[in-house]
């Protein structure tokens, strides 16, 4: 498994003789140092994306989305970061793409965060049959958002199977993110989820089995507007390295749709 990739791994996923599995326990360790590295990287992203509104408040300019350096308000001048110092398209990890998604659906205020719980009873029933279960999810999601009508929404997901501290097993669930341009994209997504992962929902349990909601910045003003983003990748991704022998291997999903708005997003900032 590539280091970028952000799910639990353990040397027992993989046949075949040891010599040919690949190095886990190091692998491991590069990850949490890029992850590391890539939330101090996003801390600074943000401030200067902070000190960029302000220099367009003060001019009284209109936002310009996903860019936080522009030499017409002279803000780079005294921003951090420039293009040249952020890592090419191939180097970040999962959790840094997931990110630069939730920012760029933030800025462009069509950000939905996703929370579904999911139907234990199907998860008993693949692991008695010997089902995988995350092409399980992947198939009931994809089948029922065709029926929506909504095949090639962008959106991400982590399953997660833990407790907020990762101490004890907890009902499994799913967090993360859509951009819906549409804001009836978002209805049609909550009716697939609840459909797919929550077959037997009755009409009294909607309000609290899938989530579909509007993504909002925890503080009003210039600063924790952009602040506040970047815990908003560490709490989705916290459990993803806990691992749990009913996901194996794979526990995270990004569409094609999301990746190719990630990647343009991402040429933007770098000015590539």
């Amino acid at each position: 498994m590539p280091t970028l990739k952000i799910s639990a791994r353990r040397l027992s996923d993989f046949s075949g003789p040891r010599r040919k599995k690949p190095p886990v326990n190091r692998q491991k360790r590069e990850l949490a140092k890029l992850l590391l590295a890539e939330s101090e990287l996003i801390a600074i992203l943000m401030r200067d994306a902070a000190l960029r509104a302000a220099f367009e408040a003060g001019a009284g300019v209109p936002r310009e989305p996903m860019s936080v350096w522009t030499d017409s308000d002279q803000s780079y001048r005294f921003t951090e970061l420039a293009p040249k110092h952020l890592p090419r398209w191939h180097k970040l990890s999962e959790a840094m793409k997931m990110f630069i998604a939730f920012d760029l659906g933030m800025e462009h205020r069509v950000c939905f965060s996703i929370t579904a719980n999911i139907d234990p009873r199907m998860i008993g029933r693949w692991a008695t049959a010997g089902s995988d279960i995350m092409p399980n999810f992947e198939q009931r999601i994809r089948r029922a958002m065709k029926r929506q009508g909504i095949s090639s929404l962008p959106f991400a997901y982590i399953v997660e199977t833990k407790t907020k501290r990762g101490s004890r097993q907890s009902r499994p669930h799913i967090h993360g993110l859509a951009v819906c341009e549409d804001l009836l994209d978002a209805t049609r997504l909550q009716v697939a989820l609840e459909q797919a992962l929550v077959p037997g929902l009755t009409w009294q349990g909607r309000g609290r089995a899938v989530w579909v909601k509007p993504a909002y910045d925890k503080d009003a003003p210039i600063v924790g507007e952009f602040l506040g983003r970047g815990s908003w990748m560490d709490y989705i991704i916290k459990n993803a390295h806990r691992y749990d022998v009913r996901l194996g291997k794979r526990r995270v999903f990004i569409s094609h749709s999301l990746t190719d708005l990630i990647r343009e997003a991402w040429a933007v900032r770098r000015e590539d």
